[in-house]
């Protein structure tokens, strides 16, 4: 390609800036040392900013201008001529994408991308007659057209067939040596900007298939990742960099293959390390601090918000372990400094966790992360901030006690049939579902034929059946003692609220919103509505039997509904305990008080599913609960 010596390039663009009008017209007389000078210049020499510049620009970016490929080793003249002022064009072009020029360069485009593909081809082929700066002025303007101001240029860009074909391909040859220019990494850029317009997927559809296809899913995550990751090393991050590749990973991640990927090579840890990194450095005072600095902070919480909803409960656990509140502690030190906007979305982020408390291995994990030096709390100034994080602190610590409590009298079950307390291993169990405990054979015989013999085959299949998602067994055994003590504990709220009689009243906790709400609901107008398993008749025979059940007991035992959260999905649990936690008194009996006579866990529903009553004689009163 045309190459002279940087002396006379800074030649021709001093007597640009003497004398724009002389070199103007050298430029459109055919001199190719004039050409470069004016696109080099577009920004630095008002007079060049013309409309007729343009069009001289985007006439040299005709798609009938290309030469024949594949190109040979030693173009002809004419050949390399029409190389040489596509190329400077597209320098000059990328630099004057506004909306004064919108119809023009809207014009421009079909054969800006012609252009833009053949010189990714010679970039593949590691054509001979490339520059060394090829890749940047390419990345550049298509990122500048992929994010034109004017919407119309950007949708034309992303509507263009094929434009993920050439996105992929720009953006694993990204390095930040190639394509980094004015501290933006381009490829990146443009990738970023076309997915956030990507309404149904298919744009990032076409870009996995050509970055490698989803076999390599698990490549596309780690260079995502590893370029967040070096982008952090640096001693003083930059904020576009960090920002942007936070950005990039938050819109593949909008793909569960892709997000799983990400997240096994490390991507919930590498961003919460960037953004310690940043917030200690700010601390330190050894960061200028800009608004791209707090805008990287606010989109690294909102990509941990993100893959949470879709990851759940191992999303949550692997950011408690990667330092999610030493973050928090190091965001609580510049509280006072932080714009508004990321104040707000931290305590969003907090609250977003706030549910996940109920779950053994994420309270266990964050008690434990608690700081090595208590002291650091009297050096984090007041905040509403440094507030929510004691709050979760202290939420984790008395569900830790609380556990610890019960593990150590696990071992006390109740016989099945005549409720006596002993040690399990005094105990025997049901041989099919493993379930129940008797003391003796004859205990056994009659649990069997007055009740156990209708329960077994689906309590067996609750408790054998692989549970591939969350929560995980420690997870549902804390949860099902903890509804037992959170129910006791609100006796006085519940009856205050309740008609009578209680016998045939089920209680209902929600833990979705972080605080408990609670209501009762009338065991004979109640059903569960299940909209994720409409074909497992198993499971739905499991839930029908334990509130059949509960019927049927007439008192004798209470039916506890609980729901958890799960990302976007919603988990409901039915606990079936005895004796009827309406004859508890507040503050007598504890969990392991209680008898477990039967457990579901396993539905599922979406988020805006709600449990709903069949109608019935009595069943209007009770359309408040619903809430």
């Amino acid at each position: 390609m045309f190459s002279v010596p940087d002396t006379e390039v800074a030649q021709a663009q001093h007597s640009l800036r003497r004398n724009p009008a002389a070199m103007m017209k050298r430029a459109r007389n055919g001199s190719m040392l004039a050409f470069e000078a004016l696109t080099l210049n577009v920004v630095e020499v008002p007079a060049v900013r013309t409309a007729t510049n343009l069009r001289m620009f985007c006439s040299s970016l005709s798609a009938s201008n290309i030469p024949p490929t594949p190109l040979a080793s030693s173009p002809s003249t004419s050949a390399m001529y029409c190389i040489d002022r596509a190329f400077f064009s597209l320098r000059g072009v990328s630099r004057m994408v506004e909306p004064q020029f919108i119809d023009t360069i809207a014009d421009a485009w079909p054969g800006v991308f012609a252009w833009l593909k053949f010189f990714n081809d010679l970039l593949d082929s590691n054509h001979p007659v490339l520059r060394e700066d090829v890749l940047k002025v390419v990345g550049m303007t298509f990122y500048t057209f992929s994010t034109a101001p004017p919407p119309s240029i950007s949708s034309q860009v992303a509507a263009t067939p094929n434009v993920m074909v050439l996105a992929a391909s720009l953006w694993l040859k990204e390095t930040d040596d190639s394509s980094m220019l004015v501290g933006i990494a381009v490829c990146s850029a443009a990738v970023d900007e076309l997915l956030s317009q990507d309404v149904d997927g298919d744009l990032l559809e076409e870009f996995v298939q050509h970055a490698g296809g989803w076999s390599k899913t698990s490549d596309i995550a780690d260079i995502a990742v590893s370029r967040l990751r070096g982008a952090i090393c640096k001693p003083l991050p930059q904020a576009w960099q960090v920002d942007l590749y936070i950005n990039v990973m938050a819109a593949l991640s909008d793909n569960d293959a892709l997000c799983s990927s990400i997240l096994d090579h490390g991507g919930i840890r590498v961003v919460i390390r960037a953004l310690t990194k940043q917030a200690d450095l700010h601390r330190r005072r050894e960061l200028q601090i800009e608004d791209n600095v707090y805008k990287s902070m606010e989109f690294g919480l909102s990509y941990i918000m993100r893959v949470i909803d879709v990851g759940s409960i191992p999303c949550v656990r692997q950011a408690v372990r990667a330092g999610l509140f030493h973050l928090y502690i190091a965001l609580a030190m510049i509280n006072a400094q932080m714009p508004a906007s990321l104040q707000d979305l931290s305590l969003e982020l907090l609250a977003k966790l706030a549910p996940y408390f109920i779950y053994h291995s994420v309270f266990s994990l964050c008690d434990a992360s608690y700081p090595d030096d208590p002291a650091i709390w009297k050096v984090l100034p007041n905040s509403s901030l440094k507030t929510s994080l004691e709050t979760v602190y202290r939420r984790a610590a008395h569900h830790t006690q609380l556990a610890q409590r019960w593990e150590a009298s696990k071992d006390i079950v109740h016989c099945d049939n005549c409720e006596k307390n002993d040690s399990k291993h005094a105990m025997k169990w049901c041989a099919g579902c493993r379930s129940v405990f008797y003391c003796s054979e004859e205990c056994q015989k009659a649990h069997w034929e007055t009740i156990h013999r209708v329960q077994c085959d689906p309590r067996r299949a609750y408790h054998t059946d692989s549970i591939s998602q969350p929560p995980s067994k420690a997870d549902r055994r804390f949860h099902t003692r903890y509804v037992i003590h959170d129910a006791i504990n609100s006796l006085a709220k519940l009856r205050a609220t309740t008609p009578k009689p209680l016998s045939d009243i089920g209680i209902s906790i929600d833990y979705t919103k972080g605080e408990p709400s609670y209501s009762t609901y009338p065991l004979k107008h109640y059903k569960a509505e299940i909209d994720d398993y409409p074909d497992d008749e198993e499971l739905v025979d499991l839930v029908a039997g334990i509130i059949e059940q509960a019927r049927s007991d007439k008192g004798r035992t209470s039916l506890i509904e609980s729901r958890v959260t799960l990302g976007y999905r919603t988990k409901i649990f039915f606990t079936l305990v005895s004796p009827p936690i309406w004859d508890a008194q507040e503050g007598r009996l504890d969990a392991i008080d209680f008898r477990i006579v039967n457990v579901a866990a396993g539905i599922t529903i979406s988020t805006s599913s709600r449990r709903w009553f069949q109608d019935g004689e009595d069943g209007d009163d009770w359309d408040e609960d619903e809430e």
